[in-house]
């Protein structure tokens, strides 16, 4: 599953997306969308307390490659 959503990132040449998946009684994926805009995850930083927001920007604030 990873490697598929690094590939469909890289192809797609994002930086960032949210992905929604459904998910079968027999435990397959199935891949729904891809939002590239982000979206919504402050509920997610606010529940788990992770510093989701400050990882985005340090993200877009890079090239992309792990370089300033």
């Amino acid at each position: 599953m990873e490697h598929g959503i690094r590939q469909f990132m890289t192809e797609s040449g994002l930086l960032l997306a949210s992905m929604d998946f459904s998910v079968d009684r027999d435990g397959r994926y199935y891949f729904l969308e891809s939002n590239p805009a982000g979206g919504q995850y402050g509920w997610l930083e606010a529940k788990t307390g992770v510093p989701l927001t400050e990882a985005v920007a340090d993200l877009l604030a890079r090239d992309g490659r792990g370089s300033s």
